[in-house]
């Protein structure tokens, strides 16, 4: 809807009705143990989720929004139960965002900037982590708690001569948890696991024609700064940040029928935690998965 030339507004609902049905049962032959018999377990959820826009266009080149909305995400039930009240249910996780922003084109659109800062408030928010209930080792999801998500980003994007384009993008993220359930303390600390408070990237590329073929250069840096791997903010498997770098070079004919590129990533070998999980209460161990090391590599392309 536009009420104005300049201002456009938006508006939309959404109902969800889900019912789910779980039966489970866990046998354990050694013993002849019927340790799981759950039949017809069923949940049904329901929600209502709204959306509402603004956007504000004095000219061509500005574009001020801001927006609320609501998200869902169904419950469900713990499949890979160990033990009686392991496969007990878990609520839906919910989330109101807001978000305001102002996207700028300058200097004859040599020079794009983007700008945004948002807050997002979670309630039940959905966890998984290791644990041991009635003496043995289950990986549970519960409803943790609440939290809180905010920050900004910022993007440029600029050509200052013709075949050159360079971009920048900065986020930060501030997130806390407002209040943990009493049942989940001992599963989940204060950190949001995945979360790095700052990430940075940069790149570059020009690009010029030589007779029949065009060749390019590029760029790439990316930064994410410290962040956990899992809801215990297990020290372990604890990523301090890390800064990735890479380069290529491409070489396509005028009509892009071939397209021949030479790259290198990671060309620090940076060695950095990607995913983690803590059995250090059950089991005593910690699993730690690494991201890729430096590698080269050659891609060619034909277009029939």
């Amino acid at each position: 809807m536009r009420p104005t030339d300049t201002l456009s507004t938006t508006f939309g609902l959404r109902y969800s009705n889900e019912r789910k049905i779980f039966d489970t049962r866990l046998f354990r032959n050694a013993s002849g143990v019927l340790a799981i018999d759950s039949p017809d377990n069923r949940q049904t959820w329901t929600d209502w989720s709204p959306r509402i826009g603004l956007e504000y266009q004095p000219v061509d080149n500005v574009l001020a929004y801001a927006s609320v909305s609501r998200g869902f995400k169904s419950g469900g039930f713990n499949g890979r139960a160990t033990t009686p009240g392991g496969e007990l249910p878990f609520d839906p996780e919910s989330v109101w965002s807001y978000e305001a922003g102002l996207k700028l084109d300058l200097l004859d659109r040599h020079l794009r900037l983007n700008g945004a800062v948002f807050r997002a408030d979670y309630s039940d928010i959905q966890l998984t982590s290791v644990r041991a209930i009635n003496g043995i080792v289950s990986a549970i999801t519960d409803n943790a708690g609440d939290g809180r998500i905010q920050g900004f980003e910022f993007e440029a994007t600029a050509v200052p001569v013709h075949g050159l384009n360079l971009t920048l993008a900065v986020g930060h993220v501030d997130a806390e948890y407002t209040s943990l359930r009493p049942d989940a303390q001992n599963a989940i600390t204060d950190r949001f696991p995945k979360t790095p408070a700052w990430t940075v990237s940069a790149s570059a590329r020009y690009e010029f024609e030589a007779g029949p073929v065009r060749i390019a250069f590029g760029g790439d840096l990316s930064h994410r700064s410290s962040y956990y791997n899992d809801p215990n903010n297990t020290a372990a498997i604890f990523e301090n940040g890390v800064t990735l770098l890479g380069a290529n070079v491409t070489i396509a004919t005028l009509n892009d029928r071939w397209r021949l590129m030479f790259y290198g990533t990671n060309l620090t070998d940076a060695r950095y935690i990607t995913n983690g999980l803590s059995g250090e209460g059950t089991f005593g161990t910690v699993d730690a998965s690494f991201g890729r090391p430096r590698e080269f590599g050659v891609d060619l392309r034909f277009n029939f």
